[in-house]
This record gives structure tokens, C-alpha cells and sequence, in this order.
């Protein structure tokens, strides 16, 4: 008898024990959520623009903003403490909606997946970093000239932006077109027609300088497919997304009667349909990546982890460290910008920019943080910027991420100096159409400018101008800041660029 009530009593203090542990994981499990949902709450209600003026920093809604820069759609995924924490997607129209499992283009987030795969040719011995690429390229070399013969193309210069190659970027082509209509690689190389881009080729002294070229990417391309004789989605299949679990990722040419809706629908500055839905970029490692944000935030997580050792599926750390180095004469690491917050925390992100799509990931090293955010629209950057800050400020971010916001205070000066300044402006660009033209203005007492950018045409290009200082102004909407010489009224600094007034005869 004793024994039976002992055994009882066992199985009932098990029992009640068990359910005490469902009842506490049940309590955590609900806490999580009810702070996950708080975090998403904040995000969605903390936009900022890039300036703020102090004492009136309230957030602002993301639905109000994507209805501000006529953005259709976007969609979000979080990493937090090293893993994915949420992901939603958000619509302004009933059109075209996306979800979260909505694939998107990705535009020149494209480079760093590409160069990922070519990093791991490298550690396989298959190709080497700084060879001479027309040794490697079988099919089409680099055309030679006055460049060359000082310094060689390497896949480190493509890959790092300081090859010294032409063309900066691609538009694509008709989504009504059949494959046979569209260039090959080696048209593309070459600007042949049907390729709609210029030749690409030297036009700086490899290694000397950074500039900016998807052309270099395809280059890039080039050699990795006479390398392995594969097709290149075929190898970014094999080595980045099968490991990864990137289902939803590939660099195929998407064909919109061949698909379903799980494909994002681009829209122009107005928000409208793209023609055509969306363009095709068989430039593929620089432009041509479909993917979801879910499979961006596990390609980061891949780099944090491989970074702090806790995983070797496609590089290994010491390639990693090397890829996030940022490079000789560059601005970037081999495929991504870079940005050293401190001593121990490397920031790593790259944007992309297709016609109709805009889209932007940022990773952290050591803290297991960062953000991917795509969006069917070509008016996406600006919302994206926004949201980025409130996530920084959501998740608690170190100081100094890029896009972080500035707090200004502003002063009240004698309205009379903005006449100085009236009048218009252009950064000069290397030809008519890269330059950009600025018109500033005063109506009431109050300072304006106008950006008129080049292959833009969206309405909200006027802001208002608040002055800083004299000779100091940004804006709240726009959230850029313009600045003057004292007693130079020819001239100003914009976006990191020098502004010239082309009615210098009225100063």
C-alpha cells in the first residue's frame, strides 16, 4: 500500500512539474511575442527623415510614407540576436500586393551574392585574385590599351570596383522579348547590338582609383563561366542558395507569363505598372537576382556566422574577414560597402536599383543584427532610409550606421541673405545627362530648392529650406542639408558633391 501511494505521489509531483515547465515555457513564449509585436510596433510608427530638428523628432507611419513616395508595396524581414525575428509585408493599393513570400529584383544586391560565389572559386584554387584575367578568360579578353599597360584588370579589382572599367550600371530589356532576341554575355562585353550599353572597357588605370561598374561585374561573369564551364545561375544555385536554403532566390530570366503571382510587379516614380511588369537583366551578377527578403537575412546571418566561427557552408573565416576588408583604392570590401563602427563591429550592406524595384540589406558583425527591405517601386530608396532609422533606433543599433539621422538646431537669420543664394545650380556630369541641376528659390521669406535629377521624374522635388547657419541649410521633408563658402554664393555642397550656379553673370 505504502508503495502504490509513493508511486502515486511521484507520478503526481512529475505531472504537476511537467505542466509547471509547459505553463513557464508558455509564459516566456508570450512574452517574446508581446515584445516582438512591440518592436514591430515601433518600427512601424518611428520613420525619420536623414535630418531632424531637435524637440521635434516624433516618428511618422510607414503606410503615410509609402503613400508620400507613391511605393506600392514593400516588405521587411529583421534579424535580431542572430536570427530572424519577424518579417511583414505592407501594401498601400489593393493591385499588385506582396506578401512575404513575394520575390522581388533585387538590383545590384546581386554583387555581393555574386562575388560569395566567386570568392569560393578562389578558395578552391579554380581562380586566383590577383591574376591577370585575360589569362583566365577563354572566350573574350579585356581589350587593351594605354591602361592596361600600366596596370592589369584583376578578379580583386572587379570585384572591389577599382578595375578601372566603363559602364556603370544596366537598364534591362522588355519582359515581351524571347531569349533568343537578347544579347549574350559577349554582346553585352562588346555594346553590340541588341545590348543597349556601351562597350566595356579601361577608361582609368586598374587599381588607382574607385569607380563604380557593373560592367566589371560581367566581366566577373564571364570568368566564372569559362572558369567552370557552368551557366552562372546554375553556380549560384549550386554554392550560395542550396546551402543556404535560399528556395526563393535564383538569377534565372523571369519571364512574366511563365510565372505566378509570387512575383513583385514593378512601378515607375509615379506609381504606375512598369511595361511589361518588369524589365530582364541577363547581366546577372550585377543586376539580375530575384529573391526574397526571408532569403537575404539568412545570406547575412550565413556572413555573421562565419565571421564569429560558427559556420563554414560556403566560405571560410579568414576569406570572410578578407571579403569584408575594404580594399586597395576602394571604397567597399570584395562586393559590399563597408563601414567600421568601432574596433570590433564592421557594418556590411549593399543597395540595388532596378528599374521599377529598390531595395537595400545592412548586416552587423559580432551583434547579430541587421535589416533587408525590398520594395516594388522605383521611389523605394527614400521610404527605405526611413525605415532603417527605425530600426536602428527600434533594435538599438551603434552609433554611426549608415543612414543614421542628424539632430540640428535651427536659427532665424534676416531673411534678405537667401538672396544671395537665388538661382540655379548643376552638378556637372560626364556627359549632359549624369549631371544634375538645382534651382533655388524665396517666396514669403522663405528659402526653396528644387531638384531636378536626371532619368527622374517625381513630384516631390521641392523642399524647403531651413537655415542652420548663414551660410548652412537642410531640409525636414527631404532630410539632405546644402552648404555655402562665407561669402562664396557660387557654389555649394549637396550629397557630397559641389553644386556650380550656371547664372554666374547675376553674382
Amino acid at each position: 500500500m505504502k508503495a502504490k501511494f509513493f508511486i502515486c505521489m511521484c507520478v503526481t509531483f512529475l505531472s504537476f512539474s511537467a505542466f509547471s515547465i509547459l505553463a513557464a515555457s508558455s509564459q516566456i513564449t508570450a512574452s517574446a511575442q508581446t515584445k516582438i509585436q512591440k518592436n514591430i510596433h515601433s518600427v512601424e510608427n518611428g520613420l525619420k527623415t536623414a535630418i531632424q530638428v531637435e524637440g521635434q523628432n516624433a516618428g511618422m507611419n510607414i503606410l503615410d510614407r509609402m503613400k508620400y513616395y507613391k511605393v506600392p508595396g514593400l516588405s521587411i524581414a529583421i534579424i535580431n540576436q542572430g536570427k530572424i525575428e519577424w518579417e511583414k509585408a505592407y501594401n498601400v493599393t489593393s493591385k499588385n500586393k506582396v506578401t512575404t513570400k513575394t520575390i522581388f529584383q533585387a538590383g545590384s544586391i546581386s554583387k555581393p551574392v555574386s562575388a560569395v560565389v566567386a570568392l569560393s572559386l578562389v578558395e578552391k584554387n579554380q581562380i586566383n585574385l590577383d591574376q591577370n584575367v585575360n589569362n583566365i578568360l577563354r572566350t573574350w579578353k579585356v581589350p587593351d590599351n594605354e591602361y592596361t599597360e600600366i596596370e592589369k584588370v584583376t578578379l580583386r579589382r572587379l570585384l572591389s570596383h577599382t578595375a578601372g572599367l566603363t559602364v556603370h550600371g544596366f537598364e534591362g530589356y522588355s519582359s515581351s522579348l524571347e531569349k533568343k532576341d537578347l544579347p549574350t554575355i559577349i554582346q553585352i562585353l562588346n555594346g553590340e547590338t541588341p545590348a543597349n550599353n556601351l562597350r566595356i572597357e579601361p577608361d582609368n588605370i586598374p587599381g588607382k582609383n574607385f569607380s563604380y561598374s557593373g560592367g566589371g561585374y560581367v566581366v566577373a561573369q564571364k570568368i566564372l563561366e569559362d572558369v567552370t564551364q557552368e551557366n552562372f545561375s546554375d553556380l549560384a544555385n549550386k554554392i550560395v542558395f542550396t546551402p543556404l536554403k535560399m528556395r526563393s532566390s535564383t538569377y534565372e530570366l523571369i519571364w512574366p507569363k511563365s510565372t505566378s503571382d509570387d512575383f513583385a510587379v514593378g512601378h515607375s516614380e509615379d506609381g504606375k505598372v512598369i511595361p511589361g511588369k518588369w524589365n530582364l537583366l541577363p547581366e546577372s551578377t550585377a543586376a539580375g537576382l530575384w529573391t526574397t527578403p526571408d532569403d537575404l537575412a539568412h545570406f547575412i546571418i550565413d556572413i555573421q556566422n562565419t565571421l564569429s566561427g560558427k559556420s563554414n557552408k560556403i566560405l571560410s573565416n579568414s576569406m570572410t574577414h578578407q571579403m569584408l576588408t575594404k580594399q586597395p583604392s576602394s571604397e567597399t570590401g570584395l562586393g559590399f560597402f563597408l563601414n567600421q563602427i568601432n574596433p570590433n563591429i564592421i557594418e556590411f550592406s549593399h543597395g540595388g536599383v532596378n528599374i521599377g524595384y529598390v531595395a537595400y540589406f545592412i548586416g552587423f558583425s559580432e551583434i547579430g543584427k541587421g535589416a533587408v527591405i525590398m520594395t516594388n517601386s522605383y521611389n523605394g530608396g527614400m521610404v527605405i532610409s526611413e525605415i532603417i532609422r527605425s530600426i536602428a533606433d527600434t533594435y538599438h543599433w551603434p552609433e554611426g550606421y549608415t543612414q543614421q539621422y542628424k539632430m540640428v538646431q535651427p536659427v532665424t537669420i534676416d531673411p534678405t541673405i537667401y538672396q544671395n543664394y537665388i538661382g540655379q545650380f548643376e552638378i556637372s556630369g560626364s556627359t549632359p545627362s549624369d549631371s544634375s541641376k538645382f534651382t533655388l528659390s524665396m517666396k514669403n521669406n522663405k528659402f526653396f530648392i528644387t531638384l531636378h535629377f536626371p532619368m527622374q521624374n517625381s513630384e516631390n522635388t521641392t523642399f524647403e529650406l531651413t537655415p542652420e547657419s548663414e551660410v548652412k541649410f537642410f531640409t525636414v521633408d527631404g532630410g539632405f542639408e546644402i552648404e555655402f563658402t562665407p561669402g562664396n554664393y557660387n557654389e555649394f555642397l549637396i550629397f557630397d558633391a559641389k553644386a556650380h550656379r550656371v547664372d554666374i553673370n547675376k553674382k
